[in-house]
Parts: structure tokens; sequence; C-alpha cells
């Protein structure tokens, strides 16, 4: 827990203009990990597994999930696979699909 609150806090310093790039960067990493075979599909729309947009999941939700992963399910653990960054970058993409508009 502590580790997520270091992660939603460091997203957070991120200036308006950088977390655009750091949403984009989301997008980069959600299309090459997140998106393909069994995973959420094209913009988190599913393509077998949960859909994430437009579920209103904030990102106090999405970073332990991203970060942990789900028990029994195909949900991996993302915290070892993905820099810290690209963790960060992740969660307020999918952040964003949730109608977040300004994630931190």
């Amino acid at each position: 827990m502590k580790s997520l609150l270091a992660l939603l806090a460091l997203a957070a310093s991120c200036s308006a203009q950088n977390m655009a790039d750091v949403v984009k960067q989301g997008e980069q990493v959600f299309a090459k990990t997140c998106a393909t075979g069994y995973c959420h599909g094209v913009k988190g729309a599913s393509s077998g597994a949960p859909r994430l947009a437009g579920r209103g999941f904030d990102q106090s939700y999405i970073a332990p999930v991203v970060a942990r992963g789900v028990p029994d399910t195909g949900m991996a653990s993302f915290a070892t696979r993905l820099l810290r960054p690209e963790l960060i970058a992740v969660v307020a993409y999918v952040a964003t699909l949730n109608g977040v508009t300004k994630p931190t």
C-alpha cells in the first residue's frame, strides 16, 4: 500500500503539459501490454477481458489493480513487469478512459 501511495504522489507531481505526455505514453504501453490477446482491447473496449472504458474507475482503484493484479484471474501484477514511469502512465491513461479529465 505504501508503494501505491508513492506511485500516486509521484504521478500527482507531473505538470499538466507533462501529464499529456504521460497519458500518451500510457496509451502506448497499454496498447502493447493490455490491449492484446485476451486482454482489455483497444482503448479498453474489451476483447475478452473486462471492459475498462467508461466504468467510473478512479486512480485510487486503478493503481492497485494494475500494480497487484487480480488473484485467480488473467489480470497479472504489472508492478515488476513495467518500469515505474510506465506503470504511472498506464494508470493515468486508464483513468482517462474512465472520464478522469485531469489525471494526477
